[in-house]
């Protein structure tokens, strides 16, 4: 069967090998900006309508080119595979109606260019799917994606760490890196006393520490907003439970788990933290309840069974372990900081902080999306077409900061494209869902897939950097890609997917 795959649908060893370079400089912000008459509002940058080139996008096109090529000589073979698929169909449907939203648009050259960026992340959608098969083969791809994700992320936990406990960047310009001090417009801050326990600055002298009140620099790593280096570390987070699980490297994955985790601490985002604590939760519930069940199933049953049950109580407790360390240390470092994130000692900051800009300018946007909805029921107001429309939906001239996308992708989507639009993408998301259910049978890499999937739609719930800002996106669509992945394709047949794979 293998010699009749490789003969019917080819590996693309040359576009794999970039799309790994390409999964590596996922975080890099490395890019080249082009203003358009819209990117200014009195001289503040709105990046939702500024035009980026990104090295990500270069990278892509060594990885896509090769792919087409080779999908073109078998055209035939894919066509017909992919129009018996309901997941492609809903995806094309969707494709279609936001290209027909960019004749409502205000701005042409604007929706435009989102609707090929868009365009950019379900080719990558297709290529992941089209090019990973729930094979033999794939037991090994599998662990390099993790394995990718987590060196990437373990890069951007430290960087992030360093650039909170000192209070600036790091100079990494050619990376993407944020020019970062406290106190510049626009930047992701909170109020605090301190950076963080005194008697870690006595530990490491040559930072000085802050004192007194002050306003505290979250960590950036290599992303335009904390936030979005957050969704990177939740993901890696959730990645780095169930290798620590099932791998035998315990030392250096609960080193990173550790580094992880608190990387997701400095960036202060308190929806990912929440977010994080429903993933672990979920995470436990699955290993001792689904894993755990089945094993003393099994036991039950005898144990002559072709197929071992990875349920391990020791590494279970291990990990256990590692968590609890780690919040021991982040709360005896940063507790103090994280209380003020959080508003509980926010008693004597309330006369010049007396409301959560975060919450209130988030029920603002809604409140415009819904009003745009609305007006524009059927094909919205055009793709990208958010913010430079949004001044015609409220009664008073926006400050220039606040030209912001809703924080919501599903409203977004809604607004800018249609109710239609939104209602495809949501029976589209349904179909992942329902074939990552019914294919995705080993654990290593099912259960981890949907905590990050349906942690992903709560945060695209209250923000909307998975739709907008290019590596949320990028991280989004790699995923969805990874829930919908097919078994061997042989002329339009499959064959069972493979044991669980041992680390």
């Amino acid at each position: 069967m293998s010699n009749e795959i490789g003969k019917s649908y080819p590996r693309w060893r040359l576009s794999k090998v970039f799309f790994y370079i390409f999964l590596v400089i996922l975080p890099f912000q490395t890019r080249k900006i082009f203003f358009g008459v819209d990117s200014f509002y009195h001289g503040y940058n709105v990046f939702y309508n500024t035009y980026y080139l990104y090295l990500t996008d270069l990278i892509f096109l060594c990885v896509i080119l090769p792919w087409l090529w080779e999908s073109w000589k078998k055209h035939k073979q894919i066509v017909q595979t992919m129009a018996s698929d309901k997941i492609y169909w809903f995806l094309g449907a969707f494709w279609l109606i936001l290209a027909t939203s960019l004749m409502f648009s205000r701005e042409i050259f604007l929706g435009f260019y989102g609707f090929v960026k868009i365009t950019e992340f379900i080719l990558l959608f297709a290529y992941v799917r089209e090019s990973f098969f729930l094979d033999r083969e794939f037991s090994r791809e599998i662990l390099r994606f993790f394995w990718l994700i987590l060196g990437t992320s373990l890069f951007q936990g430290i960087l992030g760490i360093f650039q909170y406990l000192r209070q600036s960047s790091f100079g990494l310009k050619f990376l993407g890196e944020e020019f970062l001090r406290p106190g510049l417009t626009g930047l992701a801050q909170f109020p605090s006393h301190m950076i963080a326990n005194p008697v870690f600055f006595r530990l490491i002298p040559y930072l000085s520490a802050i004192s007194a009140k002050s306003l505290n620099m979250r960590a950036y790593g290599t992303f335009p907003h904390p936030n979005v280096l957050a969704g990177l570390l939740f993901t890696a987070l959730i990645v780095n439970l169930s290798c620590l699980y099932f791998s035998r490297e315990k030392l250096f994955l609960s080193l990173s788990l550790i580094i992880i985790s608190t990387g997701l601490v400095v960036t202060f985002s308190r929806f990912a933290w929440g977010v994080a604590a429903l993933g672990i939760v979920g995470w436990f519930v699955w290993v001792m309840t689904r894993l755990g069940r089945e094993k003393m199933d099994q036991v039950k049953l005898g144990t002559n069974q072709k197929k071992e049950v990875p349920y391990f109580p020791g590494r279970v407790a291990w990990i256990l372990l590692i968590l609890l360390f780690s919040l021991g240390l982040n709360w005896s470092l940063f507790g103090m900081q994280i209380k003020d994130r959080l508003g509980v000692n926010h008693e004597a900051w309330q006369q010049n902080y007396p409301n959560d800009e975060s919450i209130t300018d988030r029920i603002f946007y809604g409140k415009i999306a819904e009003r745009m909805i609305v007006a524009n029921p059927v094909w919205g107001v055009g793709v990208k077409n958010f913010v430079v429309e949004m001044q015609n939906y409220v009664p008073q001239r926006l400050l220039p900061y606040l030209h912001q996308p809703v924080h919501n992708i599903f409203l977004l989507i809604a607004a800018e494209s249609g109710v239609l639009a939104l209602i495809v993408f949501i029976i589209f998301l349904y179909y992942i869902v329902r074939h990552a259910s019914a294919n995705l049978a080993e654990p290593i890499y099912r259960y981890p897939l949907f905590i990050i999937f349906f942690g992903f739609l709560i945060l695209g719930s209250v923000d909307h950097y998975l739709w907008t800002i290019q590596q949320g996106s990028l991280l989004f669509w790699i995923v969805l890609a990874l829930m919908s992945l097919k078994k061997e394709f042989v002329l339009g047949q499959s064959s069972d997917a493979p044991p669980s794979p041992q680390i």
